[in-house]
């Protein structure tokens, strides 16, 4: 919908929801392309847990969680592995807040796992 346009009834907009179970065979395929597959759906659940561990272990060590997001996540590491342990993600916050005196960012935690 654009400015200025009307916002029509719920009821007319309910209509517009498309049920995959009432799909075309056209309609469906499509819908069953665009849903994640198993290791996709993997790679997401590994993702949040490692983006979690990152944010734990940094503010671990700060007192304040830092504001870290999947997307941004997924853009810098790609489809690699994060290689490191909560400890060590640790020891790297402590000794960057030491010697920068603020918080790392998710692309210098990140960076410190592919240069060790």
């Amino acid at each position: 919908y654009t400015l200025g346009q009307n916002i029509p009834k719920y009821e007319e907009l309910e209509k517009e929801v498309i049920n995959i179970n009432k799909a075309d065979d056209t309609v469906r395929k499509e819908l069953e392309i665009q849903s994640p597959n198993a290791a996709q759906k993997k790679f997401l659940k590994e993702s949040v847990g490692n983006l979690r561990m990152i944010i734990e272990a940094v503010g671990g060590v700060t007192g304040h969680a830092p504001s870290y997001y999947l997307p941004e996540y997924i853009k810098i590491l790609g489809d690699k592995k994060l290689d490191l342990t909560r400890e060590e993600i640790s020891k790297f916050a402590r000794t960057f807040i030491h010697h920068y005196k603020r918080n790392p960012t998710l692309k210098e935690v990140i960076y410190h796992a592919r240069l060790t």
